[in-house]
């Protein structure tokens, strides 16, 4: 009993002398590392270039926001001197840091000129810039969309008056000539008969329902018959004189997606309807439906207007942006036009740079002496 005693005291001793000593060997290695990063020196010269590089970002940032013909100098300028003492070992570095304390930070710097001007501006930079995206990509969606073209909607325009030349003789043959007819079937015509299917969306005329019945039939009119068809019989002699020639003028449609074309006679003044859902032919007066006749009632008319009104809106934010961006005050760019003269006088930059030229020559000088004694 009295050696399970010693055990259950002993082993908790044992287990407290391990853990004190992997923390104070851990602790040894930590002060190791220490001591290996305080051997490591930072050389000055790699830290003031890698200073002077985050100022000229800094700086670059400036000149493309403002985008200003003497920032752009200025920042040029700059990038000169800092390449200057990056490929200049024996040049004081100190002189470097010296130039962006009295010219690079008092323009951008963190309270500098330049940097308070633009931290100005620049919410209603932003404001502004996001409706510039908005419009942009209401642009893009738009431009986007598959457009029809012009060429295969005027042959397959051609294509479907042919289909309703063949038609109406047809219809005239069967009512006037039986040896010519033969027998006339929708279904057989169904197929030719959907121009509508296909190009109402895009192209058609959207109308009211009150503009439709500039379309209607006159009562007084009076029309062939024949099977599902009806032809106004005065519109199917006009046409049996002309040889059948057609042209497409027009297509309207309802929003209940009702359809109806608008034709002409060739080389005439006649025009007619057709709707297809009834398969009625008959005459109307131009002059009565040429106010249908809008492009922006089509939907290629109304995204070409939707166009025009973003691109306006586009050009109008832009010129916003730029009205920001441009530097106007007389006395900051008076200002600028001082510093950039100051740090582009090569008086200006040799006061920099030679002293240090000329040091490193007498130093030269001395060790080659030195040498031959």
């Amino acid at each position: 009993m009295k050696f399970f005693v010693w055990i259950v005291n002993v082993f908790p001793f044992l287990s407290s002398k391990k853990r004190k000593k992997a923390l104070a060997l851990k602790q040894a290695e930590s002060s190791d590392a220490l001591d290996v990063n305080r051997d490591v020196k930072i050389d000055p010269r790699i830290e003031s270039l890698k200073d002077s590089s985050d100022k000229l970002v800094k700086l670059n940032l400036i000149k493309n926001f403002f985008r200003n013909d003497i920032l752009d100098k200025i920042n040029d300028k700059t990038k000169e001197v800092h390449d200057l003492f990056r490929i200049n070992e024996q040049l004081n570095i100190k002189k470097l840091e010296q130039f962006h304390y009295y010219y690079t930070d008092n323009l951008a710097g963190e309270h500098g000129m330049m940097t308070n001007l633009k931290k100005g501006k620049e919410e209603t930079f932003s404001i502004i810039n996001e409706k510039l995206k908005v419009a942009n990509a209401k642009l893009k969606t738009l431009v986007s969309k598959e457009i029809l073209d012009p060429a295969w909607i005027t042959k397959n325009k051609n294509k479907y008056i042919d289909f309703l030349q063949f038609l109406l003789s047809n219809i005239y043959n069967n009512l006037t000539d039986k040896e010519k007819a033969s027998k006339l079937s929708i279904s057989q015509y169904g197929k030719d008969m959907s121009f509508d299917k296909v190009f109402s969306e895009e192209l058609f005329y959207e109308i009211s329902d009150e503009q439709w019945n500039l379309l209607e039939l006159s009562s007084s009119a009076t029309y062939y018959e024949y099977e599902a068809f009806k032809i106004e019989k005065k519109l199917m002699g006009k046409c049996h004189k002309n040889t059948f020639r057609l042209e497409f003028v027009a297509g309207f449609k309802l929003p209940s997606g009702n359809c109806a074309y608008l034709l002409n006679i060739k080389d005439t003044e006649d025009y007619f309807v057709f709707k297809p859902q009834n398969y009625s032919f008959y005459m109307t007066v131009f002059s009565k439906v040429h106010s249908l006749i809008d492009d922006n009632n089509t939907k290629a008319g109304k995204d070409k207007k939707k166009r025009t009104e973003l691109e306006e809106e586009r050009d109008k934010i832009s010129a916003q942006i730029s009205e920001i961006k441009n530097l106007k005050d007389e006395k900051i760019i008076e200002t600028l036009q001082k510093y950039l003269t100051k740090i582009s006088n090569e008086d200006f930059l040799g006061e920099l740079v030679q002293v240090d030229l000329d040091r490193k020559y007498l130093e030269d000088i001395l060790n080659t002496e030195k040498l031959s004694i």
